[in-house]
């Protein structure tokens, strides 16, 4: 969690629950947000993936039928959704070799990999407000992947799907 961007909203906000309605993605390649505070418009970059895991939640595993998980798994399924909307050729095979990778490393590289590159920015914002392991994140991440392959009936299946589901 990133301590030093909750203490900032905080202030104003009062409660993290008030937040997420108010945070605009000025950069995302960057990982830049900003945020209205009573003190005016504040600008802040996200930090690294790589910094951001917490303590978790105590679970000996990232169950998406627990409450909570459930922001975990719907960030990462949001993500994608959100990206295959406005990249129609995307396969649920491309999203497969993502989350692969990604399960492996959620914080590697995303070379020239967009979706890797959205996943890892949605990742960012939510583990700075919440509580999850670098396993816990590994964990939902691979149990994503391994609906992809469960759904992938067709070449768009699964996005097919979480587009049924969340859209």
């Amino acid at each position: 969690m990133d301590t030093t961007l909750l203490e900032l909203m905080n202030a104003d906000f009062g409660t993290k629950e008030n937040i997420d309605q108010e945070i605009r993605i000025v950069n995302g390649r960057l990982g830049q947000i900003e945020f209205d505070l009573k003190s005016g418009v504040t600008k802040y970059t996200l930090k690294p993936l790589a910094e951001l895991y917490g303590d978790g939640r105590g679970f000996s595993s990232a169950d998406p039928t627990k409450s909570e998980y459930q922001s975990l798994f719907y960030s990462i399924e949001r993500s994608i959704l959100t990206y295959y909307e406005g990249e129609e050729s995307l396969t649920d095979g491309i999203v497969c070799l993502t989350l692969d990778r990604m399960g492996v490393n959620p914080a590697c590289d995303p070379r020239d990999d967009e979706l890797c590159r959205c996943l890892q920015f949605d990742l960012r914002l939510l583990l700075s407000l919440e509580n999850y392991s670098k396993q816990e994140v590994r964990q939902a991440i691979r149990t994503i992947s391994k609906s992809v392959q469960r759904h992938s009936r067709c070449v768009t299946g699964y996005l097919e799907f979480i587009a049924n589901l969340l859209g």
